[in-house]
């Protein structure tokens, strides 16, 4: 497809990436009310459901279209790799978020284990819900080139990431993990 097709595929894709975020971070805060290391126990149980849906319940669409020689396009390919590398860095800043707000959380709050957990779970549910606006509403409705998307999301991003330097308050981090989650939905797809 087109260019606009793509972006708008790739917007959806992000758009259940974001709905699985919401519901691990919801899911995750929850459980850890019930001890730290209930999370822990519960994901591998719920990633074997989602196994045993994949095999049992998982139906393969026909094709319609056969392409007898698809194009072969290098990873060094200059119109390719500036995409593959801004990329790596997008999904790298999204790790790195979801591993360092529980410790920023409890470090900065001062709170217990579990309030962490939960305090932990609403901040990645914000993220989460702000990755699902940029990709389900904003990025389809916006227009904007590949280029664009990137550029404006990688600045919301990295407005996010400069507003955790300080420790300024419960607010002040929310607002930039809110901005991370909006920004890297901008400029995923």
């Amino acid at each position: 497809g087109d260019e606009a097709a793509r972006v708008k595929g790739m917007a959806g894709v992000g758009a259940v990436q974001g709905v699985a975020m919401v519901a691990g971070a919801t899911v995750g805060g929850l459980l850890s009310s019930f001890g730290l290391l209930t999370p822990l126990l519960v994901v591998p149980i719920l990633l074997l459901a989602g196994l045993a849906l994949i095999v049992f319940r998982l139906r393969r669409e026909p094709r319609h279209e056969l392409i007898e020689t698809p194009a072969r396009v290098s990873p060094f390919d200059s119109r390719v790799w500036p995409f593959l590398l801004a990329g790596l860095g997008m999904f790298t800043a999204l790790g790195f978020i979801q591993v360092i707000t529980g410790f920023l959380v409890q470090d900065r709050l001062g709170l217990n284990a579990e309030a962490t957990g939960l305090v932990t779970g609403g901040a990645l549910l914000a993220a989460g819900l702000a990755m699902i606006l940029a990709q389900a509403v904003i990025v389809p409705r916006s227009g904007w080139s590949p280029r664009t998307l990137l550029r404006i999301g990688a600045g919301i991003a990295l407005v996010g990431f400069l507003l955790l330097i300080p420790d300024a308050g419960p607010v002040w981090l929310l607002t930039a993990i809110l901005l991370i989650g909006l920004g890297l939905g901008i400029a995923v797809p």
